[in-house]
C-alpha cells in the first residue's frame, strides 16, 4: 500500500508563540504556522509520505493520543483501510517545568503516580507513532508485531463529574467495561488484564479515583499489576496515551515488567486493602497475555484499549533485513 489509501490519525500539538512571530516577523508567519499549527499537523505527514487515505488530527485534550489509536482500530475493522498510520506528539517550547501549586502540576518537578508523596504530574515533550494493520496481513508479509488489539473503545462524562475539568467515577468505568466488552473478555471475575498502564498523573485527586474505578470495573478476584508512564517520562499531554500503549505492547512483545519511577511507597490516599491494584516497583521477567491502557482527557473523553500478546515470533518468522526508502512502510508495531 505504498503511497496508496493509507490513512493517518495524529492529536494535535501545542503550537509555538505564533502571535509573537506575527508581530515580530510577519514574513514568516504563514510557514511557521502550516509548519507548528496542531491543524496541519496529520495533513504534512500524508503529504511527505505521499499517503492517500483520510489524514484527521484528534483533539481530544490529553486523551487524544489513545483516542486516535481507537479511531485506527476502527478504520481497519470497518475495512477501510490495509495500513493506518496513528500517534501523536505534544511541544510546548515557550514553557518550562510548571511548579504551580494547587494545581495539577508537581511543586518539586517530580511525577510519583500512584505513590506516597505525589504533589502533580510534570509537564513533558515528544512523539510517537504507531502502525496497526490486519493480524493477517501482518503475518502474510512476515512483519514484526508487538501486540493486538482485542478491543477498544471510548466515551464521555457528560455531567456526571463535580466540575467540567474533573474526573468521573462513572465516565472511567464504563470505559473499561466497554473495551472489554468489544474484546470479548469478561472485565471481572478474574479474567481481565493482567497489567493496567493507567493515565496515572501523579494528582492528589486523579490518581485515587482512577484506583476506584478500575477496581470497580475489574473487581478484587484476582491481582492485577499497575503502572503509569508518566513517573519515568512525564505527561505528553495530547499524546499521553501513546507512550503508554508503547510501554504495554513492548511489556507483552518482551516479556518483561517494566517498573514506574519514583512509585517505591504506595500513596497512603489510596485505600490498597480494598483493591487488588498493585503498583509494578521493580523490572524482571512477566508472563501476562492482556494488557490495558487508559486515557483520560479534561473534557471528559476517556478511552481504552486492550491489548493482547502477539504470536509467537517463529510462527511470523524473522524479518529479512532491508534499507529504509521514503516510498517504504515501516514495520508493523501492532495488528488489529
Amino acid at each position: 500500500v505504498c503511497g496508496g489509501s493509507l490513512p493517518h490519525y495524529a492529536p494535535a500539538v501545542l503550537g509555538v508563540d505564533l502571535e509573537r512571530c506575527r508581530v515580530e516577523r510577519p514574513d514568516e508567519y504563514f510557514a511557521l504556522e502550516i509548519g507548528t499549527d496542531k491543524d496541519y499537523l496529520a495533513t504534512q505527514i500524508s503529504f511527505r509520505l505521499n499517503l492517500h487515505g483520510p489524514s484527521e488530527v484528534v483533539q481530544t485534550a490529553c486523551s487524544s493520543g489513545l483516542v486516535a489509536i481507537v479511531r485506527a482500530v476502527q478504520m481497519l475493522r470497518l475495512g477501510l483501510c490495509d495500513y493506518v498510520v496513528c500517534g501523536g506528539g505534544s511541544f510546548s517550547p515557550d514553557e518550562a517545568v510548571r511548579k504551580v501549586g494547587g494545581m495539577i502540576w508537581s511543586e518539586d518537578g517530580i511525577c510519583r503516580p500512584f505513590a506516597e508523596g505525589a504533589n502533580g504530574t510534570v509537564n513533558s515533550d515528544g512523539a510517537g507513532l504507531l502502525v496497526l494493520t490486519s493480524l493477517a496481513a501482518a503475518e502474510a508479509r512476515g512483519q514484526r508485531v508487538y501486540a493486538t488489539v482485542r478491543g477498544a473503545a471510548t466515551n464521555n462524562d457528560g455531567a456526571r463529574k463535580a466540575g467540567y475539568s474533573a474526573p468521573s467515577l462513572e465516565g472511567q468505568v464504563e470505559v473499561i467495561r466497554a473495551a472489554f466488552a468489544d474484546a470479548g473478555i469478561p472485565v471481572a471475575g478474574g479474567a481481565g488484564a493482567d497489567y493496567i498502564e493507567a493515565h496515572g498523573t501523579g494528582t492528589k485527586l486523579g490518581d485515587p479515583l482512577e484506583v476506584q474505578a478500575l477496581t470497580q470495573a475489574f473487581g478484587v478476584e484476582r491481582e492485577v499489576a499497575l503502572g503509569s508512564v508518566k513517573g519515568n517520562v512525564g505527561h505528553l499531554n495530547t499524546a499521553a496515551g501513546v507512550p503508554g500503549t508503547m510501554k504495554a505492547a513492548l511489556m507483552l512483545f518482551h516479556g518483561r515488567k517494566v517498573p514506574t519511577l519514583h512509585a517505591r511507597h504506595p500513596s497512603r490516599l489510596i485505600d490498597w486493602d480494598k483493591t487488588s491494584l498493585r503498583l509494578m516497583d521493580s523490572a524482571g521477567d512477566w508472563h501476562g497475555s492482556v494488557a490495558a491502557v487508559s486515557s483520560l482527557g479534561i473534557g471528559g473523553t476517556n478511552a481504552h484499549v486492550v491489548l493482547g500478546a502477539p504470536p509467537t515470533r517463529s510462527k511470523i518468522g524473522p524479518r529479512a533485513p532491508r534499507a529504509w526508502r521514503r516510498d517504504a512502510l515501516p514495520p508493523t508495531l501492532f495488528g488489529a
